[in-house]
């Protein structure tokens, strides 16, 4: 926020501590005003504490000032988990970091795609294995005994289209903005959720 950058060479997350940080601030033209760097840095709240370090600010045409400090408090909006999280992921992290870092990247106007895509895909997920139920049920009961291979066969075949094809392509859609988040990740459940009702109504009949 506020046009900032960040570099942190090292993030300690139980101390509060960072170790040679850097804070880049650009202007409304995106072009960098200032460097401000720290050999160590602490946080308290959104206040940071910045020792051993430097200050540069960019002027007429790049022409640049240091100076130097010893300690410096500096307010960072952010949190620094936002940091050590920044390098994972959509697919490693929870629903809850998620939802945390989506917030945080909109108010940044950062795009969120595919944080909202594995959102809406950790929902619909675990709807899956009740889907191809929902497929595999009419074909054992359509086949028999005596078709158990064939119908093994065929139920195999399109729990793969199911889950290696229509699945992904659909989530990729959504992640390109071809889709709605939600529509990418829920539009397999309901189509094949459809076909396997349609076949437990034909073998009901």
């Amino acid at each position: 926020q506020g046009n900032r950058m960040y570099y942190i060479q090292n993030l300690r997350l139980e101390e509060k501590q960072a170790i040679n940080l850097k804070i880049y601030e650009f202007d409304d033209n995106d072009e960098l005003k200032s460097e401000i760097s720290a050999s160590t840095a602490t946080w308290a709240s959104k206040t940071w504490t910045l020792k051993n370090g430097t200050i540069r600010n960019f002027a007429n045409g790049g022409k640049s000032e240091y100076l130097p400090f010893d300690v410096k408090q500096v307010y960072i909006a952010e949190d620094p988990t936002l940091f050590a999280e920044s390098g994972t992921k959509p697919q490693e992290m929870t629903y809850a970091a998620l939802s945390k870092r989506v917030e945080y990247k909109k108010d940044v106007g950062r795009p969120v795609r595919e944080e909202l895509v594995e959102m809406q895909h950790k929902l619909a997920y675990p709807l899956a294995s009740l889907v191809v139920i929902l497929i595999a049920a009419p074909l054992a009961i359509h086949f028999g005994r005596a078709g158990v291979a064939a119908g093994f066969l065929i139920t195999m075949v399109l729990s793969f289209i199911y889950w290696g094809v229509a699945t992904a392509i659909f989530e990729a859609f959504g992640v390109n903005g071809k889709l709605p988040p939600t529509v990418a990740c829920w539009v397999a459940n309901v189509l094949f959720a459809a076909i396997g009702g349609m076949a437990i109504w034909k073998v009901q009949k």
